[in-house]
Parts: C-alpha cells; structure tokens; sequence
C-alpha cells in the first residue's frame, strides 16, 4: 500500500499536514503489509521524520 496525505485537491503530501484520518486506515492495514510513502520530492527529511511519528502513533506502522 502507498500512503500519502492529501490537503484539499492536493495530493502526495506529507501525512500529518492535511486531511487524511491515518488511525482509520491504520484498521485495515494487516501486520505483514508492505507500506511505502508516495509524497512529493519537496518533503524535507525533518518533515518526513515527523510523518514517521505519526504514522506509527496511528498505528500504520511499526517501525522505521
């Protein structure tokens, strides 16, 4: 699965900046899913450090 925000009619945006419930999707992930960021090349590594944090705190992943 890819995940990405979306802010309005934009996406790939970093999680964690727009509009995406990632604790609701988080359900339908299963534990061997393999997840991968589809986001724009703009992200920092500090934005995408804090996209990581939140990703886990949703329960999207479990790791980084």
């Amino acid at each position: 699965v890819h995940l990405h925000d979306v802010v309005g009619l934009t996406d790939h945006q970093v999680p964690g900046v727009g509009q995406v419930d990632f604790s609701a999707i988080a359900a339908y992930l299963t534990a061997n899913c393999q997840v991968t960021l589809e986001i724009t090349p703009m992200a920092t590594s500090q934005e995408i450090a804090v996209c990581l944090a939140h990703l886990e705190r949703c329960g999207c992943i479990t790791s980084y």
